[in-house]
């Protein structure tokens, strides 16, 4: 019920109150809940703010002017009144860690059981435990218990047994760090990699075809598989993949678009005129919710 969502999100607010504030909430869910370069709580939480934001406002955008100029400013740091799509995937990048980061400060006060401001391998493992999935046997458990301590080691840089706030970052967000996310992209690509040639084909990238799954494929997911096929032999590969499982893939793909929409030009840079310009348009793009999320975080 996403008037009551809303209504907990908002409590100054009301879905029920002011339908025509609140276009389309389902949607905004949806789309943020897709975006895997975003943990799936903080997307959530993203979809239900901009609600919110959009509840503020008389024309549903949820995001200002104002806010916009002042995002651009500080993603343009040569200050040369526009931005080019280098500098915007690095500030992506960037904001990326620092979200990150301060995700990591509302994870550790419940996983730290003896409260001495690190994780030990068997407070994550303990953490793994009750998130087990229904219906998966003892080697599935085994294999999953074998990769989060693959990944603690990676991430433990110095080497102490014990995970710092630095290296739970990178523990929990692997596109932050390198190894880890080497690890886990590993580790996915192998177990679509049915028929083991290395690559992934359209049903083993989407994990169809197997055990009698024959579930439909969208159109979306038709054109994601070639854009993501960037040397277009029909599969995925290591590299392909790893862009998909980063985060990379995506956030090249929203901000692609958002340059489609804003640069009016075709200069390949974003003035903060042609960025302000574009506002209308920015909801129906996922690049709005990367803009939210540094709004958020620089309180602008």
């Amino acid at each position: 019920n996403f008037a009551a969502l809303v209504g907990a999100a908002c409590p100054d607010r009301s879905a029920a109150e002011e339908p025509s504030k609140f276009e389309d909430p389902g949607s905004r869910v949806e789309r943020a809940i897709a975006m895997p370069s975003l943990s799936r709580a903080l997307r959530f939480s993203l979809a239900v703010l901009s609600i919110c934001k959009a509840a503020d406002t008389d024309d549903h955008i949820g995001v200002t002017s104002d806010q916009l100029r002042k995002v651009h400013a500080i993603i343009d740091k040569d200050g040369n009144g526009k931005v080019s799509m280098q500098e915007i995937m690095a500030f992506t990048s960037h904001m990326n860690k620092l979200v990150s980061a301060k995700d990591v400060g509302t994870v550790l006060p419940h996983m730290d059981t003896d409260k001495d401001g690190r994780l030990s391998v068997k407070e994550v493992l303990a953490n793994l435990e009750s998130w087990e999935e229904e219906g998966k046997d003892a080697a599935y458990k085994a294999e999953q218990m074998a990769l989060e301590r693959k990944k603690f080691k990676a991430a433990d840089v110095d080497g102490d047994g014990f995970l710092n706030e630095s290296e739970m970052v990178s523990f929990f967000h692997p596109s932050t760090h390198e190894p880890v996310l080497d690890i886990a992209v590993k580790e996915n690509f192998a177990q679509r990699d049915v028929d083991g040639d290395g690559k992934l084909s359209f049903k083993e990238f989407w994990a169809l075809g197997q055990d009698g799954d024959d579930t439909e494929t969208s159109a979306a997911e038709h054109v994601d598989f070639l854009k993501l096929d960037e040397d277009a032999d029909g599969f995925i590969s290591y590299g392909e993949f790893k862009k998909w499982e980063s985060g990379v893939f995506h956030a090249e793909d929203a901000m692609g678009k958002l340059f489609d929409l804003a640069d009016i030009d075709g200069d390949e840079h974003v003035t903060v005129d042609e960025l302000v310009g574009a506002r209308e348009q920015l909801g129906e793009n996922d690049a709005y919710y990367h803009v939210l999320e540094w709004v958020e975080h620089h309180e602008l």
